[in-house]
């Protein structure tokens, strides 16, 4: 036991240092500081914080104003991202296996048997009842990104009923948070655009610009289906 806490403890100050490398300048002379507790914030010149917003170094902060190693949604334990993982660079995406099987371990405690995933190498589908698709999220080549192929409907707000949907939502977030550096704002964007407003302003076959990433969005009989590719790619 010993030997392990040494081990544990010699892996965590890598890992610090490894961090503050990772910010370079800005971990010190551009802005960003520790907070008690972990996690980070950025100052900016005028002594503000950076938040529901990006550092310029591409780290997405949320209303918090605190940037964390990970994110946690419905139980899995995501690593906040800077850049966009493109579809290339993910590899199999059962590698997700484990954040998948802690996110429905904590859907089950609440709503049963009703929620299930499977994962392929390149596509994970979330079901309903009866094996029934609520929707998929797949690779797309020829965008180098993703596909999410949404039929189900959604909430962000939970509340005293439907609440079974406001998992959905939580689970797509998930998704959504493994690939884009500002998965949060991705999200409400396509739930935005699917349940409500569409604030955002996706746009039928036109890539629109939200969370550090471009989004198209696409109509199709009994489905909305989201392009999602790196800010920039062709």
């Amino acid at each position: 036991m010993g030997k392990n806490r040494g081990k544990m403890g010699k892996r965590a100050g890598v890992f610090c240092l490894i961090f503050m490398c990772l910010f370079s300048d800005t971990a010190f002379g551009a802005g960003w500081e520790r907070v008690d507790g972990g996690g980070w914030r950025y100052v900016q010149e005028d002594g503000s914080f950076v938040h529901d917003g990006f550092s310029p170094d591409g780290y997405y902060v949320d209303s918090s104003g605190i940037w964390r190693e990970n994110r946690e949604i419905l139980g899995a334990r995501i690593p906040n991202r800077n850049t966009f993982l493109t579809a290339s660079q993910a590899g199999s995406l059962l590698s997700w296996e484990e954040r998948m099987r802690a996110m429905m371990k904590t859907v089950g405690e609440d709503c049963g048997e009703s929620r299930s995933v499977t994962l392929e190498d390149k596509r994970i589908t979330y079901l309903g009842p009866e094996d029934q698709e609520l929707f998929s999220f797949y690779k797309e080549e020829a965008t180098d990104g993703y596909i999410l192929r949404l039929k189900c409907k959604l909430s962000n707000t939970r509340g005293s009923k439907n609440n079974t949907i406001w998992y959905d939502f939580q689970a797509l977030s998930a998704f959504l948070a493994g690939v884009c550096p500002g998965g949060v704002v991705v999200s409400e964007a396509i739930y935005s655009s699917w349940e409500e407003t569409n604030s955002y302003g996706l746009k039928n076959g036109t890539w629109i610009p939200a969370g550090g990433v471009l989004i198209r969005y696409e109509a199709v009989s009994g489905a909305g289906i989201y392009h999602i590719k790196e800010a920039g790619g062709q």
